[in-house]
């Protein structure tokens, strides 16, 4: 939203387009030069200081990407606080937490990730329960506050708690599922 209208923006396995406007109202896509990688996830995420939104894309191969409305990219992956960190972000899903607006997740191949924004910038806060999320998460979905369902890719279903000590349950065939392939959820008034 550069000029008070909503900006159309697209996202293909070679970057990110938004749409423009010439003089006489024909309109274009023109590329973000910065990312032109697969773009896999988005998120419009919503600062709670300031009210204003930016939008995080998610690549699988240069990380996470910020973009304000004045369509300026800056990499999340590359600054200080995620570089050369053991987080590789190949985001294949993010979600901006209900229970701490601030936080996002993201789910990668092979790990479940946090990060947060303070403000200013974005703070690594790592993996989520790095010894036993260890699959490709490809939706993220919060049912309460401290109750996340995520679905994977072609291993079911898995549901994070977090309390005291974070608690997660894997859900597949066993568990009642029809398959562990093809699974999504959907989450209404709080319920799955």
């Amino acid at each position: 939203d550069v000029t008070g209208v909503q900006t159309l923006c697209s996202s293909d396995l070679s970057g990110v387009f938004y749409q423009e406007f010439d003089s006489r109202g024909v309109s274009s896509f023109r590329q973000l030069t910065q990312i032109n990688s697969a773009v896999w996830s988005h998120l419009l995420f919503k600062d709670q200081k300031t009210n204003k939104e930016k939008l995080l894309v998610g690549t699988i191969s240069n990380g996470i990407f910020e973009i304000d409305d004045k369509f300026r990219v800056k990499s999340i992956s590359n600054t200080q606080e995620f570089k050369n960190k053991e987080i590789v972000h190949i985001a294949y899903s993010m979600y901006q937490s209900e229970r701490n607006p601030n936080q996002v997740y993201i789910g990668m191949s092979g790990s479940f990730a946090a990060m947060e924004w303070d403000g200013y910038i974005w703070k690594d806060l790592g993996r989520v329960k790095r010894d036993v999320l260890k699959k490709e998460y490809r939706f993220i979905g919060e049912v309460s506050s401290n109750d996340l369902w995520v679905v994977t890719y072609g291993e079911g279903i898995t549901r994070i708690q977090f309390d005291k000590d974070t608690l997660v349950t894997e859900y597949g065939v066993d568990q009642g599922l029809p398959s562990n392939t093809d699974n999504s959820i959907f989450i209404t008034e709080g319920n799955i």
